[in-house]
Parts: structure tokens; sequence; C-alpha cells
């Protein structure tokens, strides 16, 4: 079992995004470990299609390829939430 807490502080998770436009072509592919900043990315760079995959631990992680920013965005923050992250970093 890995400690989900480090003086205090919740295990970092990574996240990564590729942003696609109506071609197919990525536009955007990057790497953070905040979430407001991928949403800020998400809400601000014009796209038709998100690839987001969140990573917990070495063999954990959730990813999804979506066409609607509503959902994407949904799933981001069920993704992170501190429920999630807590049942992952219990489970590994």
């Amino acid at each position: 079992m890995v400690n989900p807490t480090i003086k205090g502080q919740t295990k970092r998770i990574r996240i990564f995004a590729k942003f696609y436009n109506e071609k197919g072509e990525v536009v955007l592919d990057t790497y953070k470990m905040v979430k407001a900043k991928i949403v800020a990315l998400i809400e601000g760079t014009p796209a038709t299609e998100w690839y987001i995959k969140v990573v917990y631990g070495k063999d954990l992680w959730n990813d999804g390829r979506y066409k609607d920013k509503k959902t994407v965005l949904k799933v981001l923050s069920d993704w992170t939430s501190k429920d999630m992250i807590k049942t992952s970093q219990e489970t590994f």
C-alpha cells in the first residue's frame, strides 16, 4: 500500500493531454501536474477532439479520447477528484 500523503500533501498525479483539430492533426501536446492549467488549455485552445491521460502511479492510469469539450472537462474533474486519487493510492 502506498501512503497517499507526504507531510500532509496528496501525492502528485501527472496529466497528459493532446488536442486535435478537425483534420485529426495534433495542435497541442502537453504534460502538466496542475489540473487548472490543463483546464485553461482545454477552454482556450481551439480543438475538436481531446485525448486525456491521468497517471496515478507506475501501472495505474485513466485515459480516453473525447469529441465534446463538456465531456472532457467532466472526465478530467472526475479522474482528478480527491476520492479518485485517494482510492488509486490505496490500491497500489
